[in-house]
C-alpha cells in the first residue's frame, strides 16, 4: 500500500513542477477561517489551572510534566495549523490517556486543551473554552495563517457530484493536513460529521486507487470525507485520491 501511495505522489509531482508558477493565484481562493484563532484569548486562566491539574493526573506520565514536543513548540503548531481546535480535541479525547482513552469527561478534556494552549504561549481571555465552540477556533502560527503547499497530504469534507465526465467534490472545506492518507481515523470522522460544508470545489482523480468495490455513482449527492494529494493547478485545485468515506447521506449541511 505504501508503494502505491508513493507512486501516486511521484505521478502528481511531475505535473506540479509544470504548474508551480500558478500556485499563488490558486491559493487566494481559500474560504474564510473560523471566527477566532488561538491567539485571541479563547480560554481563561482558571480553566488552564484546572487543566494543568487534570493533565498532571492523567497525561504527565507519558507526555512529561512540561509537555513533550508532541504538545508543545513549533512542531506542535505545524502539525495542527490551518485547522480548528475540534480536531485536536478529538485526538486527545479518543486516544488519551493511552491506557484509558475517552475515560475523562468532555469538560475535563477541554480544560486540558486550555492548559496545552497556555503552555504554547497562547494567551488567556475572559471566557472559558467550551466543547461547542472548538470548531470555530483556528490553530495557526502567531504570524498568521499560511496556505498548505502543493502536494500536501490532506483531508477535506464536501459533496460528491458529477459534472459531465468529471467527478468533483463541491461545497468543500478548506484542506487540512492529515497524518494518515490511507484511511480516515475515528477522530477525523468525528470532526467531519460536525464540520459545516464550505465553498471550495476540487476535481477528483484516481478513483481506481480506492479499489474495485468503491463506486462513486453510489455516493452521488453524499457528504464525503476525502483524503489525497493536493494539486494546485491553473484550471482549479484537484485531489489525487487515497481514501474516501461517506459521513452523511445528503449534503443538507
Amino acid at each position: 500500500m505504501k508503494q502505491r501511495l508513493l507512486s501516486v505522489f511521484l505521478g502528481t509531482a511531475v505535473l506540479g513542477v509544470l504548474t508551480n508558477g500558478y500556485v499563488s493565484a490558486m491559493q487566494s481562493n481559500a474560504t474564510a477561517p473560523p471566527a477566532k484563532t488561538v491567539w485571541e484569548g479563547v480560554y481563561t486562566a482558571e480553566q488552564s489551572a484546572r487543566g494543568q491539574t487534570a493533565y498532571a493526573e492523567s497525561c504527565g506520565r507519558c507526555h512529561g510534566v512540561n509537555l513533550d514536543e508532541r504538545l508543545r513548540g513549533d512542531g506542535f503548531v505545524d502539525r495542527w495549523r490551518e485547522g480548528s481546535l475540534v480536531s485536536l480535541f478529538f485526538r486527545i479525547r479518543n486516544d488519551m490517556p493511552r491506557d484509558k482513552p475517552a475515560s475523562l469527561s468532555d469538560n475535563t478534556y477541554v480544560d486540558i486543551l486550555a492548559h496545552v494552549l497556555k503552555s504554547n504561549g497562547m494567551p488567556a481571555g475572559s471566557e472559558e473554552l467550551t466543547r461547542p465552540n472548538l470548531v470555530t477556533i483556528r490553530v495557526q502560527k502567531k504570524s498568521g495563517p499560511e496556505s498548505l503547499p502543493d502536494f500536501s497530504m490532506i483531508h477535506v469534507v464536501g459533496c460528491l457530484s458529477q459534472e459531465g465526465n468529471v467527478w468533483v467534490l463541491s461545497r468543500a472545506t478548506e484542506p487540512e493536513r492529515t497524518a494518515d492518507a490511507e484511511k480516515s481515523t475515528a477522530s477525523e470522522l468525528d470532526v467531519a460529521k460536525e464540520q459545516p460544508l464550505g465553498s471550495k470545489t476540487f476535481r477528483l482523480q484516481n478513483f481506481g486507487y480506492l479499489g474495485p468495490d468503491f463506486k462513486p455513482e453510489s455516493h452521488q449527492g453524499h457528504k464525503m470525507h476525502t483524503k489525497g494529494t493536493l494539486m494546485r493547478l491553473p484550471g482549479g485545485d484537484r485531489i489525487q485520491l487515497t481514501s474516501m468515506d461517506m459521513i452523511a447521506g445528503d449534503c443538507a449541511k
